[in-house]
């Protein structure tokens, strides 16, 4: 049941994200095109123009990708559809982990679709050069920073629906209650996390600095990553 729930959840949510991703595709596309051609003033306008438009889908994107997950939840758990959500012979977990499951592996997709679109906009030979050059000496750091970024992007989908849950308790304002709580919970969350590294600053000297001057050293990048990504 779990297979089936997650297979309507997750074609709710990326039918209509699949327009965002055509329209991102077919953005990027002509960016790369009009790059070509960037010797005219007329032809570096249109460049500079689809450049910062391909930057707005990728931000677009994400954005919808969050709305469209919370609208499932909202719909599906709390509006008309709740009826027959809660009628279905199924346990309320299996329900809550197919939403969850979903979401992460919406995430995902999206992430990569984005780093695949980004790369057909603004990848070249010298930017592919310094690229390789970076993650031949640092792919640790480069695969931490990718976590990093899914999981800064799932807590955001997970405040958002611990929010929504929480809000609809209440009998008045839910949607605004539910959006106070996710604000307050996300930073919450990060103030507990910079207060967490800030105590393991004054027990290391080495994660200390991060706070007292700019830091290039790549080995302490790498401990400050990692120690974000377990908290």
């Amino acid at each position: 049941m779990l297979t089936k729930l997650m297979k309507y959840d997750f074609l709710w949510i990326n039918k209509f994200m699949l327009v965002y991703y055509v329209i991102t595709f077919i953005i990027c596309i002509l960016t790369r095109i009009t790059s070509y051609y960037t010797d005219t003033y007329i032809m570096l306008i249109i460049y500079y123009i689809l450049r910062s438009c391909a930057i707005s889908c990728f931000v677009s994107t994400l954005i919808n990708l969050g709305i469209r997950i919370w609208a499932r939840l909202l719909r599906n758990m709390y509006k008309d559809e709740a009826y027959l959500t809660h009628t279905l012979p199924v346990d309320i977990k299996t329900i809550y982990n197919s939403k969850i499951i979903t979401s992460i592996l919406s995430i995902i997709i999206a992430v990569i679709i984005i780093l695949i679109n980004m790369a057909i906009a603004f990848l070249n030979n010298d930017l592919w050069l310094i690229l390789k050059e970076y993650i031949n000496n640092n792919l640790l750091i480069v695969i931490i920073m990718f976590v990093l970024v899914l999981l800064e992007l799932i807590y955001m989908i997970f405040c958002g629906i611990t929010s929504i849950i929480i809000g609809n308790r209440f009998n008045n304002n839910k949607l605004l209650i539910s959006i106070i709580i996710g604000i307050i919970m996300y930073f919450f969350i990060q103030s507990i996390i910079l207060g967490i590294m800030y105590v393991v600053g004054l027990l290391n000297n080495e994660i200390g600095m991060i706070f007292t001057r700019d830091i290039g050293d790549m080995e302490i990048l790498k401990k400050v990553s990692i120690m974000v990504m377990f908290i």
